[in-house]
């Protein structure tokens, strides 16, 4: 069975493929800021642990005290990155969001091939 592609099929799969790229180089670009994001709070909540470690050597009582009590509540009070106070952002809201933005162009440009072979029977 030969099949031959409509022209504007065609145009619909040069459609589908250049907004996919820019899809998903809008995508990566937004992935590589959280990354980098995600990489800075990781190494930031870590740094109360390293002060807490420092304060153990320090001679002055009230210096160590204040140090002491900063250092606790770095480690109890983690950093990350919230939305509104909504909820937090991680790569996970990322890819989902990616996943029904790419689903979406999927359905209109199949809804824009079938509406188009619709107009072509009636013409």
């Amino acid at each position: 069975m030969n099949v031959l592609l409509n022209p504007r099929d065609l145009n619909s799969i040069v459609d589908i493929i250049s907004m996919t790229c820019i899809i998903w180089s809008e995508a990566i670009a937004i992935i590589t800021v959280m990354d980098t994001y995600i990489y800075a709070c990781s190494k930031a909540n870590t740094f109360g642990s390293s002060i807490h470690n420092v304060q153990n050597k320090l001679n002055m009582k009230s210096l160590k005290n204040q140090v002491e009590c900063y250092s606790i509540r770095m480690i109890h009070e983690q950093l990350s990155f919230n939305v509104f106070q909504l909820f937090s952002m991680d790569r996970s809201i990322l890819y989902a969001g990616t996943g029904t933005v790419l689903s979406i162009l999927f359905m209109l440009v199949d809804y824009d091939r079938r509406n188009n072979r619709n107009i072509e029977t009636i013409a």
